[in-house]
């Protein structure tokens, strides 16, 4: 998926950021891989998953990163 990071959180390389792609919203969940900052654009390389629970946040829909980002 590529887009614009619209919300992120988390530290260390641990977290998440939802990418904004021009059709809608999706939720990374990074293990890791770096977190990308607001307003940045990012290309996301991963898995898709539902269910999903990371810091105390559950996300229904999300990709789990399997690759740095490619800003």
């Amino acid at each position: 998926i590529h887009g614009r990071v619209v919300n992120s959180y988390g530290a260390f390389g641990t977290g998440a950021y939802e990418v904004d792609d021009g059709t809608g919203t999706i939720w990374v969940v990074s293990n890791g891989y770096g977190i990308a900052g607001s307003g940045s654009r990012v290309g996301v390389v991963g898995r898709f998953t539902s269910g999903v629970n990371f810091g105390g946040r559950s996300f229904a829909n999300a990709i789990m990163q399997t690759q740095r980002p490619h800003f």
